[in-house]
């Protein structure tokens, strides 16, 4: 399923703000920051913390930019539910968190 990205953020929002009880505003400025995340990651690689399904915290590399090499595809952010694909430079392997266990990135050099 194909959104907007309005719609996209507030999807993110909603699952954000139930799982993490976040404020509507706090909610919507994490789901922009994940959007802007993605985005950078098309071209460059970032410093992304989250936790997993396990509850274990991590703050691994990762980038995007070799998805249309490995999928044979283009990367589309608007087709992105609530599971969010890396390549994690850390493991060298494709790696996923989900919106609601996003923490935050910085970007690296």
């Amino acid at each position: 399923m194909t959104l907007t990205k309005s719609e996209q953020l507030e999807f993110w929002a909603v699952l954000l703000s139930n799982q993490n009880h976040l404020s509507e505003s706090e909610a919507t400025e994490v789901a922009k920051s994940i959007h802007k995340l993605l985005h950078h990651l098309t071209t460059d690689y970032a410093a992304i913390a989250f936790y997993q399904k396990s509850g274990q915290f991590k703050l691994v590399k990762g980038t995007l930019q070799n998805y249309v090499e490995t999928f044979q595809k283009p990367f589309k952010v608007e087709m992105l539910n609530h599971t969010i694909p890396f390549w994690c430079a850390d493991t060298n392997l494709w790696a996923t968190f989900e919106v609601e266990n996003f923490l935050g990135w910085k970007v690296t050099y």
